[in-house]
């Protein structure tokens, strides 16, 4: 556990210094928050349930709650946080953490330390999804070499080369038999040149 000492020295050097609100909460963050754990931001304000005190670490964010005869604490881890949203008016702020089973509106009338908690969970939370983020392997540059013509071929040849070089020979192609289409047969021509002969007469 953290000693009181520490806590309050951590909380001073933020601004927060109220000597009657969130009083109890501090006193309570010696049994929540771990030795090497390190307070960031902090700000008192109220949400659905009342008075509390926000809190954010280098580990998680932290509402707590300290009445006569209640407690109330909400740990919310880091990686557990979908959307983190803020909003300002004339006289307080208010910001909205958005987990997958809840949603923790806080308004505080101190809007530069609720604004600079806000961009501080931001912040942890863009690093831990970019290392999430798997590694991508160098792109491999392809050398793709451009195919030649023939004509480009032939050029790239030396004339005396292409000059020896034999040229392939043909394949024969075989000759089909001549044939006449619609001849007349040779007797019917015949037989109609005799008709066609003038008859003889006897005198």
């Amino acid at each position: 556990m953290k000693s009181q000492n520490v806590i309050e020295l951590e909380i001073s050097r933020l601004g927060l210094k109220n000597r009657f609100w969130g009083r109890p909460e501090i006193r309570e963050l010696q049994h929540i928050l771990s030795e090497d754990e390190v307070i960031t931001n902090a700000v008192n304000g109220h949400y659905e349930g009342g008075f509390a005190l926000l809190l954010s670490t280098d580990q998680r964010l932290l509402l707590v709650d300290k009445k006569l005869w209640f407690l109330s604490m909400e740990d919310i881890r880091y990686d557990m946080i979908s959307e983190v949203d803020y909003c300002a008016r004339l006289l307080d702020s208010t910001i909205s953490v958005v987990t997958l089973n809840k949603v923790l509106r806080f308004t505080a009338i101190r809007k530069k330390n609720l604004r600079s908690l806000t961009t501080y969970i931001q912040d942890k939370i863009s690093v831990l999804r970019s290392s999430r983020e798997p590694m991508q392997a160098p792109s491999q540059q392809i050398t793709v070499q451009p195919v030649a013509s023939p004509v480009q071929q032939l050029e790239s040849i030396p004339v005396q080369q292409y000059i020896q070089t034999e040229a392939p020979r043909s394949i024969p192609i075989p000759m089909r038999p001549f044939r006449r289409i619609g001849a007349y047969p040779v007797t019917a021509l015949r037989s109609q040149r005799s008709t066609l002969k003038r008859p003889r007469f006897s005198y």
